[in-house]
């Protein structure tokens, strides 16, 4: 039976019998409070007003990013009611290894009946048509087919998407960080690694008529080495108010929570090849 994702409180997974039976069963809280955020509320598509979050009594199945093969470790980057969708799947090796996808889709929501549906992109969010508008610019911000190429590896697994965003404050300038982990290592351990596209755009991706961004480069297959160890590091989770990257780790010999400071006002590339700050344990999460 493949592992498919969906959308609940918590996404929970463990496959038997390989290499991924060794991970925990972890519970991705995050990308729930961030599907429940979105259903904040828009009006005339561009302007936000607040609403209570309501999540389903039921889980919903997200088919338009489900293969007949496993999928899970999802991570949401929303664009208004639109994501690029990244995930873990091995449907490109026919259920061998796992490479990190994406899917690009809707879910749109009735207060009333409390029922989740899913959409695709209509004309008006397709920057084919040229009538482009600030979602379009969103997407191309989180465009993944420039990333994915420079992580994924044939013969070995990328597990873990995480995507985190580093903006100017003029909301021109940016990076597009794409942390996960992969073994390619030696010892077949688990490893965390990045990419990042780096780019600008020509007034700001608010401003109007809304112009795609250019990129000035993309980088790949990069070693976090400030969380990496011999053994398996995976699942990282930026916090940038408090300079903090939380991630899973065995190298105390079972999987526990760790936590590793950084310095959010240095470049976030720098501070994931250092070697400067020493993980440790999260006391309150350890077990």
């Amino acid at each position: 039976m493949a592992t498919c994702l969906v959308f609940v409180i918590t996404f929970i997974f463990q496959k038997k019998n390989t290499m991924l039976s060794k991970l925990p069963i972890l519970c991705s809280f995050a990308s729930s409070v961030m599907l429940c955020a979105l259903f904040g509320g828009c009006v005339g598509c561009n302007e936000w007003m607040k609403t209570k979050p309501v999540l389903p009594e039921t889980p919903h199945n997200m088919t338009g990013a489900n293969s007949i093969y496993d999928d899970m470790n999802s991570m949401p980057t929303w664009v208004k009611g639109y994501s690029d969708f990244y995930f873990s799947s091995n449907r490109n090796s026919k259920g061998k290894e796992f490479d990190i996808v994406s899917a690009d889709f809707g879910l749109l929501f009735d207060r009333k009946s409390k029922h989740y549906s899913q959409t695709t992109f209509v004309d008006e969010f397709d920057v084919n048509n040229k009538n482009l508008g600030r979602s379009d610019a969103l997407r191309h911000f989180f465009q993944a087919s420039k990333l994915l190429p420079l992580v994924n590896t044939k013969g070995y697994n990328e597990l873990g998407p995480y995507a985190y965003i580093k903006r100017a404050t003029d909301n021109k300038y940016f990076k597009h960080y794409l942390l996960y982990s992969n073994d390619d290592s030696n010892n077949k351990d688990l490893n965390v690694k990045f990419a990042c596209a780096e780019g600008e755009y020509e007034k700001s991706y608010v401003a109007y008529p809304y112009i795609l961004p250019s990129i000035w480069s993309l980088k790949g297959n990069m070693p976090a080495n400030l969380l990496n160890s011999d053994s398996d590091d995976a699942y990282p989770s930026i916090d940038d108010v408090n300079g903090i990257i939380y991630f899973c780790s065995d190298r105390g010999g079972k999987f526990q929570i760790y936590q590793v400071k950084y310095d959010p006002s240095k470049d976030l590339a720098d501070e994931l090849q250092s070697t400067k700050n020493k993980p440790e344990i999260v006391p309150s999460l350890a077990s």
